[in-house]
């Protein structure tokens, strides 16, 4: 987490409650006329200081709090259309294992070598041909599963684990975050999401980096004058008149630190926008993902139905003609020639 919401919230603690202080202070004083220096203007004064740090401090706990939730919340929403997408490619891969396998030749030899090859012909066909995918962010991502790293650790290690599956029954493979398959697939996602290039508008930027940059400087310039006002009421202070390098100081720190503060809110904004973007994008591939294996298990749920229906009229229609006409038992004494119609019998 950066200092930024540090920063931010501790001025709008400090602005806040030199917005509510010294006021307070001013405005008490010359209604009741203190005198500068006397008892009544050194309670008021003390009762200013007070509710400026008991404002500051809740203002700056009540900002943070809610500046860190909000990143906390961004940072998780982000991780859960991730974990989404690495469910989903799980998914994609299980749907083209389980059709490579449905569609292989009875005397293709199924090692793990050649499930590979299938798989890999089956996303390289998704990819070349559009079938199933419409969308340039998916596109992207099954050309990331046709890269060599891929084809050198996610469907090899896919290809192991569903080969224990398929010899050793009742092996489950382990969903521990030390699985090579979730970290492989986690690695692919990382570096795909990484790679989304997304546009920012400059107005956000410069929206952002204003409000900042005004409030710091307002903050801290309103927090000095009400200050030396404090000072100069108690009598402990000429103002800045006396002492002008002391204005200068504090004009100079208030841009300063305004200058800085708008730089990073404007950096804060672009990653907020980016990671908002690229959130949309991911949700729209988790979609486009979950299209792709919806359809796919129909198409092998239909190929499954329509072979199983050929195979039962295939194994009727043998033993319709095999039982059509079934020869009864010759009687004795009688000759071929003499056997007619009423000898046989439908089966």
């Amino acid at each position: 987490m950066s200092m930024l919401p540090l920063f931010k919230s501790s001025f709008d603690g400090i602005g806040t409650g030199a917005g509510v202080a010294w006021p307070f202070f001013g405005i008490l004083s010359s209604t009741l006329g203190l005198v500068a220096g006397g008892t009544i203007a050194l309670i008021a004064g003390s009762v200013a200081g007070l509710l400026f740090c008991l404002i500051s401090g809740a203002i700056f706990y009540l900002s943070y709090r809610n500046a860190c939730k909000e990143e906390v919340r961004l940072q998780d929403k982000a991780a859960q259309y991730q974990d989404t997408l690495n469910t989903l490619i799980v998914l994609y891969l299980k749907n083209i294992y389980q059709e490579c396998l449905f569609h292989a030749q009875p005397d293709m030899p199924l090692d793990i070598s050649t499930l590979s090859r299938l798989l890999h012909q089956k996303i390289k066909q998704d990819y070349a041909t559009n079938r199933y995918v419409n969308d340039p962010s998916t596109n992207q991502l099954l050309l990331r599963l046709l890269g060599k790293r891929s084809q050198q650790t996610i469907i090899p290690i896919f290809i192991a684990e569903k080969w224990k599956l398929l010899h050793r029954k009742g092996l489950l493979p382990s969903m521990t975050p030390e699985n090579p398959l979730d970290i492989a697939i986690n690695d692919l996602t990382t570096q795909h999401i990484q790679a989304m290039t997304v546009s920012s508008p400059t107005s956000l930027q410069f929206k952002a980096a204003f409000i900042s940059g005004a409030g710091t400087f307002g903050a801290i310039a309103g927090c000095a004058a009400g200050f030396a006002g404090l000072l100069t009421g108690l009598g402990l202070f000429a103002g800045f008149a006396a002492i002008p390098i002391l204005g200068w100081a504090t004009l100079i720190l208030a841009l300063g630190a305004a200058l800085l503060i708008a730089s990073c809110s404007a950096q804060q904004a672009l990653a907020r926008h980016q990671l908002q973007a690229k959130g949309k994008t991911i949700k729209l591939i988790n979609r486009q993902l979950e299209t792709i294996n919806c359809t796919r298990e129909l198409d092998l749920l239909t190929d499954r139905l329509v072979k199983e229906k050929l195979e039962k009229y295939q194994h009727d229609t043998v033993s319709s003609n095999r039982h059509f006409f079934t020869p009864c038992a010759i009687q004795s004494g009688q000759t071929s020639d003499q056997l007619t119609v009423s000898h046989f019998k439908i089966g």
